[in-house]
């Protein structure tokens, strides 16, 4: 397992590289914003769904 896996996975090793923490500071609101835009997305189409407007819904969508 690469090194910069188990700093992502220890929050107080203090081998993590201070430019990753910088990097994810700058970039949670943008990584928020994608789990908000995925998670609407998702409840749009189970909503969508369950109404029977997507009569042929793509498994690979299921979740």
């Amino acid at each position: 397992i690469p090194q910069w896996v188990w700093n992502l996975s220890d929050r107080n090793d203090s081998r993590v590289d201070p430019a990753l923490i910088e990097y994810q500071e700058k970039n949670w609101e943008a990584k928020a914003a994608g789990v908000m835009f995925a998670t609407s997305a998702i409840v749009c189409l189970r909503s969508m769904k369950n109404m029977d407007l997507i009569p042929y819904y793509p498994v690979y969508l299921e979740v």
